[in-house]
């Protein structure tokens, strides 16, 4: 049953949310359950998951309340004690933390479910009872073996993380305790033997305490993981101490959802997002940012406060659009006063922003908010214009600047005497100086750039995309193959992101997405996902840090910065 752990949690989890909700009816699936084991199917008690799965729901308030008020609850309770089967045959040589908490589960449960009704001791075996004796003896030998150190999660063996396992069960805020103390803590102490030391000599060395591993998270009661999660926004977001890494990294893991730390990502975003030199700062909370807005389930509680433009990027306008579709096309529109504000939020959204969607995208959102967008005037055809207007100058100014043999003084000429209408196309002329010469000088353009703001550079790089489409389909009327077009593209893009990391790829791609009307561009973005530079970034992550990180118990090893971030990141 343990190799079918994941499975398990997984169907936990589901079993949780239906029960809390109200989905099922606690009494009606004991009385089935019972039913079929009493027609004797067996397979309910090959194992314990099924004590586990109840220990797991019986602290949520709708199952208390209707095991309080049930006439039945003596009859009731029998059943549901029934169900666990003490294990006699557990091989003392092969315990794994899965086995612990499936023979030690009915201890929880017992104590439950007593707190509704003293007269169900009659109804319990010896076993039942002992098991919650050892564990609260276990508890105790714990405590006092480690006094007044904090307990080392990192070293618990199969035996002791299946305990605390249960202890997450049985006690829950003392195990809560326990966990925060290891987070909070500045480290633990070790004695170790320094060179030129006497045998007897030891030297103190504290030891950064690491995120909690998957593996001991995963086996916790649901109970306790939402006490930790509470606990771990408090400590992080509303208390006064500096949070160490080890808490940070444990709840974006395991939890990764608050609109607190997305507030205090956006103050970030609206200080640094037109200052130049800011890219590296800035792509990240843009990355953060866009991974929160994405995973938030009702997104009208974070733009209740209507007061004035959005303080959010370009991109992050675009993503949040994306999102309040989604949100209002699977679960809808939970409340009337959300329509209310629902015009005056797409108005303090798109205030700033010069995004359009095409008809195509268009047609997939819902009718709400697709109306709201459908006035919106597409600028692309103007830009266009406007690079045609343009085109000598930039090419010009680019020739100048991108040239292999050109004066890196050049590069503080053309930052105090290009104008912003032209510096808008430094991408796109650099694309197009390249068709003719496919050496450029990245130095020149990657300096010029660092000089941009991040906004800039976002700009720089939708203007780009909207030039290349353009000339490609130039160029189909000249007489040119589009397979070589594309190619050719391609490796353009490839020489921004890849060889030189002038761009970051994540906007590239965003560009060319918000572009599928045209017919070449997802096909570019399928061409850049399957470029073997890419290919090669996943296959070095995944062997160093397997996407299956919940199943290994080690602390997780952090890239180095300059290899996780990229290049341009670091302007």
């Amino acid at each position: 049953e343990t190799q079918c752990w994941q499975d398990w949690l997984l169907f936990a989890d589901i079993f949780f949310f239906l029960m809390k909700s109200g989905c099922i009816d606690f009494l009606d699936f004991v009385d089935k359950l019972a039913s079929r084991v009493t027609n004797g199917d067996q397979q309910i008690l090959r194992s314990n998951h099924v004590t586990w799965l109840l220990a797991q729901i019986i602290r949520i308030e709708i199952v208390m309340n209707t095991l309080s008020s049930d006439p039945r609850k003596v009859e009731t309770t029998r059943k549901i004690i029934s169900f666990h089967k003490e294990d006699k045959s557990l091989d003392p040589n092969n315990i794994s933390p899965q086995s612990i908490l499936l023979d030690f589960i009915s201890s929880s449960q017992t104590l439950r479910i007593w707190s509704f009704n003293t007269s169900i001791r009659e109804h319990l075996n010896s076993d039942q009872l002992q098991k919650g004796k050892q564990i609260d003896e276990w508890w105790k030998q714990m405590t006092k073996a480690s006094g007044e150190r904090m307990i080392d999660f990192m070293n618990l063996d199969e035996r002791a993380m299946g305990m605390f396992w249960v202890l997450s069960f049985t006690m829950a805020q003392p195990a809560c305790d326990a966990v925060m103390t290891w987070f909070t803590s500045a480290g633990g102490a070790e004695f170790m033997q320094g060179p030129n030391m006497q045998p007897n000599e030891r030297v103190t060395m504290m030891h950064e305490t690491y995120p909690l591993s998957m593996v001991l998270l995963s086996g916790l009661s649901i109970n306790l993981c939402l006490k930790l999660a509470y606990q771990l926004e408090e400590t992080i977001f509303l208390g006064q101490a500096v949070p160490s890494i080890a808490m940070v990294e444990t709840y974006v893991r395991y939890h990764g959802k608050s609109k607190a730390l997305m507030y205090d990502v956006t103050k970030i975003i609206s200080m640094i997002k037109g200052k130049r030199g800011e890219h590296r700062l800035f792509r990240l909370a843009e990355n953060l940012c866009m991974n929160l807005i994405l995973s938030l389930r009702d997104f009208f509680l974070v733009k209740k406060e209507l007061k004035g433009p959005t303080e959010f990027t370009e991109t992050l306008n675009r993503i949040t659009i994306i999102s309040l579709a989604i949100t209002i096309k699977t679960r809808g529109i939970a409340e009337v006063e959300h329509m209310v504000y629902l015009q005056p939020l797409l108005e303090q959204i798109m205030a700033t922003s010069q995004h359009t969607w095409s008809e195509k995208t268009l047609r997939y959102f819902p009718p709400l908010i697709r109306d709201f967008l459908t006035v919106r005037a597409d600028k692309r055809g103007q830009a266009i214009q406007a690079w045609q207007q343009a085109e000598t100058t930039v090419i010009n100014q680019c020739n100048q600047l991108l040239s292999p043999s050109a004066e890196p003084n050049y590069v503080m000429t053309y930052l105090s005497h290009s104008f912003p209408q032209h510096r808008r196309y430094l991408c796109a002329g650099a694309w197009m100086l390249m068709n003719g010469h496919p050496e450029i000088n990245s130095a020149n353009l990657a300096r010029v750039l660092r000089e941009f703001s991040p906004e800039e550079v976002t700009a720089n790089i939708y203007t780009m995309v909207d030039v290349l489409l353009h000339h490609i389909q130039l160029e189909l009327q000249r007489g040119h193959l589009v397979q070589d077009l594309l190619s050719k593209a391609i490796t353009n893009l490839a020489f921004f992101v890849w060889t030189h990391e002038l761009v970051p790829l994540d906007i590239v791609l965003l560009a060319l997405i918000d572009r599928d009307d045209d017919p070449y561009a997802l096909r570019l973005v399928i061409s850049l996902l399957e470029r073997p530079e890419l290919q090669h970034r996943i296959k070095a992550f995944c062997s160093s840090r397997s996407p299956e990180h919940w199943l290994k118990n080690q602390p997780p090893k952090r890239a180095e910065l300059q290899k996780a971030l990229g290049n341009h990141l670091s302007w």
